[in-house]
């Protein structure tokens, strides 16, 4: 696709991604608050773990969002190619930004209400440069 003509330099800008959609249009559609989606780790860092739920799609699973005990390393928990389930419970379609929580599934199967665990994460799903820096400071 023709993105730019600039006559003066003699240039032309041609995109390819601009072929295809862009899925993050649908992505708050396909994956509202409280869906419980399967999805594999591709990346784990000290703050938590990526976690592709589609093909190109990676969600945060944050380190606070694993398990009610607090996990000291992600890379005990969790392991790259691992397969797992996990509840949306945040999108920012501006931002591409998806939060997910292993947690929230948990609660959900032992019959704790999970809107209401929700409710209580409203916002507080993504780490702040603050919290990882609380971390790193208090070890």
């Amino acid at each position: 696709m023709v993105l730019n003509i600039n006559a003066e330099e003699e240039r032309i800008s041609l995109g390819i991604k601009q072929l295809h959609e862009d899925p993050w249009g649908r992505i708050p559609q396909a994956y509202p608050r409280g869906a419980r989606v399967k999805g594999k780790v591709q990346k784990i860092t000290d703050f938590g773990a990526f976690i592709e739920i589609e093909p190109g799609i990676e969600g945060l699973c944050h380190v606070s969002e694993f398990d009610d005990a607090r996990v000291e390393n992600a890379r005990d928990f969790l392991k790259i190619g691992q397969d797992v389930d996990v509840m949306i419970i945040d999108v920012d379609a501006e931002e591409r930004k998806i939060g997910l929580s292993i947690k929230a599934v948990k609660k959900a199967e032992e019959g704790t209400d999970y809107r209401a665990y929700l409710a209580s994460t409203k916002g507080e799903s993504r780490a702040t440069l603050g919290d990882l820096l609380k971390d790193k400071l208090q070890k």
